[in-house]
């Protein structure tokens, strides 16, 4: 199941945008991209902004978000002791209520304030590893690695969406062959490394 509420991906890329004007929190806008996403059996809505999705107040937003990783990060890597950019040997997961505060929270402190149940946490979890399974090969077969993503949910009429628009800093990639830019943005990003980060994002997604 699929719900589109704008056309814009058909009509705008990224590569018809300069660089300079992307910023991390800008949609990725990649027709390759979301016509892959559409071919499987997820429960995924497009939209072009929060504005566009809550107009007629049917939606609503679970208050939390999860961020599935396939290698380790800087946050991974600090807290386990693995080396950066080691592959685990499971995808796992991490939660999170507050972009602003990059820090994870326990399920059972989503349950204690109300803001989910064990049951809504099991299926967004499933939900998320599935959609991790469907996009790594879309990058795989762009010698790219997906590091890690973050998946956000909407509620519509009792039901759990998938937003299928990403932005910037929602992904994080990695080429195969080693870019130490790449590694370095990872490592510690600035302005100038998100850049070429975001140019990067935007060649594979060409």
């Amino acid at each position: 199941m699929q719900i589109e509420l704008d056309d814009l991906h058909g009509s705008l890329r990224n590569n018809e945008i300069p660089v300079s004007n992307l910023q991390g929190n800008s949609l990725i806008i990649s027709p390759q991209l979301f016509d892959y996403l559409k071919e499987f059996n997820l429960p995924l809505i497009f939209k072009q902004s929060e504005l566009s999705i809550n107009r007629d107040g049917r939606y609503s937003t679970t208050g939390f978000y999860v961020k599935i990783y396939n290698l380790a990060d800087s946050y991974i890597a600090k807290a386990t002791g693995l080396s950066l950019l080691d592959h685990l040997k499971n995808p796992a997961h991490l939660i999170f209520i507050d972009e602003r505060l990059n820090t994870p929270v326990s399920e059972s402190l989503l349950y204690s304030m109300g803001v989910s149940s064990p049951e809504d946490i099991r299926t967004l979890t499933k939900l998320t590893y599935k959609l991790n399974a469907v996009m790594r090969p879309f990058f795989e077969r762009r010698n790219v690695e997906l590091v890690s993503f973050i998946s956000r949910f909407f509620i519509f009429e009792g039901k759990f969406l998938i937003d299928g628009d990403f932005r910037y800093d929602d992904l994080l990639l990695i080429p195969v062959s080693e870019d130490k830019k790449i590694v370095n943005h990872i490592k510690k990003p600035s302005q100038k490394s998100k850049e070429y980060y975001i140019n990067f994002i935007t060649k594979v997604l060409e």
